[in-house]
Parts: C-alpha cells; sequence; structure tokens
C-alpha cells in the first residue's frame, strides 16, 4: 500500500491517520539555493574579463517575492508552509508557536507537481518497501521528480519567474497499531533556471521542510 504525496523540495510531511479520518497538518519550508547571475564585464588593456556572481535565496526571500507580488506585507517571523498536497500557505509565525495563516498563495504564483516527467509525459513514482497483508503495516519509500514553479505576475516588467526540478525521495510508513501514517520528503539537490529583475538565472539548491 503507497499513497503519494505532493511536496516542493526537500523533507516533506507528516500526515496522521485514525480510524475514519485522516487529518493533515502543514510543513513548513526551509530553502537553501544558490543563484547566479551574470556580473560585470570589464577591460584592462587587451583583456576582457566576464563575471558570474551568486547569491543565495532563503525562505524569507520568498516570501518577500510573494509579498512584492501580491502587493502586502508579512509579520517578522512568517513562516511558509506547505499544507496537504500542493497548497502554500503563509502563516503569522511556525503552526507549533500557535501561528495563524494569513493567506493561501495563489497556485498560479507558486506551485509544486509531484510525478513530473521531464518528457512532457504522464509522469509516475517508483516504489520500493514491504507490505504486510495480513496487519495493513507498510514501509518503504517513493522515488521521483518534483517540480516547483514560481511565476511573478510582473515578469514581463522585470519580475521574477523560475522553475526548479528535483529528485526526491519519500519514506511512506503506516502502523496499524498506532494509526500513524508518516510520509516526508527528501530532495537532493535540485537545478533550475529562470529570470530575476530580468536577468538570466541559473539555480541550485534544496528546499527542506519540517511538520510541526
Amino acid at each position: 500500500m503507497k499513497t503519494s504525496q505532493v511536496i516542493a523540495a526537500a523533507a516533506f510531511g507528516l500526515m496522521t491517520q485514525l480510524p475514519g479520518m485522516v487529518q493533515a497538518q502543514t510543513n513548513v519550508v526551509f530553502a537553501s539555493l544558490t543563484v547566479a547571475v551574470q556580473g560585470p564585464t570589464t577591460t584592462k588593456g587587451a583583456l576582457t574579463m566576464q563575471t558570474i556572481k551568486y547569491f543565495s535565496v532563503s525562505t524569507k526571500d520568498l516570501l518577500k517575492l510573494i509579498a512584492d507580488n501580491l502587493n502586502t506585507n508579512f509579520p517578522a517571523g512568517a513562516q511558509l508552509v506547505l499544507e496537504d498536497e500542493t497548497t502554500f500557505a503563509v502563516y503569522t509565525a511556525h503552526p507549533r508557536a500557535l501561528g495563524t495563516k494569513i493567506l493561501d498563495v495563489p497556485s498560479d504564483l507558486l506551485s509544486a507537481d509531484d510525478n513530473y516527467d521531464l518528457n512532457g509525459g504522464s509522469g509516475d513514482d517508483l516504489y520500493q518497501g514491504t507490505d504486510n497483508n495480513a496487519t495493513g503495516a507498510y514501509a518503504g519509500y517513493q522515488l521521483e521528480l518534483i517540480r516547483v514553479r514560481f511565476n511573478d505576475a510582473n515578469y514581463n516588467d522585470n519580475g521574477t519567474s523560475f522553475t526548479f526540478v528535483a529528485k526526491a525521495t519519500e519514506p511512506d510508513n503506516y502502523n496499524p497499531v498506532t494509526h500513524v501514517y508518516k510520509q516526508s520528503m527528501m530532495v537532493t539537490a535540485g537545478i533550475g533556471s529562470g529570470h530575476y529583475q530580468g536577468n538570466y538565472i541559473v539555480i541550485q539548491g534544496v528546499v527542506n521542510t519540517s511538520t510541526p
């Protein structure tokens, strides 16, 4: 038995399954990305020197991109989370610290897709594990590609737009005694590209999450 769950880029998710109900929990996102962009060109005599500049992007930077796009501001300590499978949201603080939801991030601004196929077809996940047909217990993991996209509405006015793709391994376990279902996502270093302030960029890094 296995259940596929979408998540944007690194250790995603935990879900608790009780008899007759499933309770989805928020997953706090932690981004650690390195972005490369064309740097300045200098000339010294007969030599022309071109450079590449690098800068880091964290969850705080992603929150600012979202806020700027939606013409709003988030309070200090705001957290980006992934709810259920594909919905990103912003909370006033970490849910463990009783943070409350400020907004659901529009899917046309920030989205995640699992089972992604680079050839544009219908993707799937691969599964390895053991199912106990007598007790209903199972333990294993799923292997797949995920894609995260950010599409700034102001892209044509020197805004930001990028796509990030990575391999993801999702541990997938269910204990019928405690009725606890656990699934997380471990994303290896992914790559991507796009534009930032009108300039072409190359992205690498990971996006981790933790469950409150």
